[in-house]
């Protein structure tokens, strides 16, 4: 899934307050502000009302290599080995 980079280029005065609330729930905070959403059909959908007070790029995500787990061998864990613990019950005469 890829991501879309938005930035409100143009003020809401004069404008729906429906399209105000949809700049707020877009996470637009003041003029020239920009954030990374991810490119869901809600956000699209969001983006589609006020397309002409935003600016959209879609960012594709670059695959990342997958990282090789290595496995940690402990020279201490090694060499010692648990033991039991020898217990001792004393018997009470009475």
């Amino acid at each position: 899934m890829g991501q879309l980079k938005i930035t409100w280029t143009k003020s809401c005065i004069g404008r729906p307050k429906g399209q105000r609330r949809v700049i707020d729930s877009l996470g637009l905070k003041r003029l020239n502000h920009t954030v990374l959403l991810g490119d869901t059909p809600t956000i699209r959908g969001m983006v589609n009302k006020v397309q002409h007070l935003l600016q959209v790029e879609e960012i594709e995500e670059a695959k990342k290599p997958a990282r090789r787990r290595t496995r940690k061998a402990s020279v201490e864990s090694a060499e010692t080995s648990v033991e039991p613990a020898e217990t001792s019950v004393d018997t009470v005469e009475a």
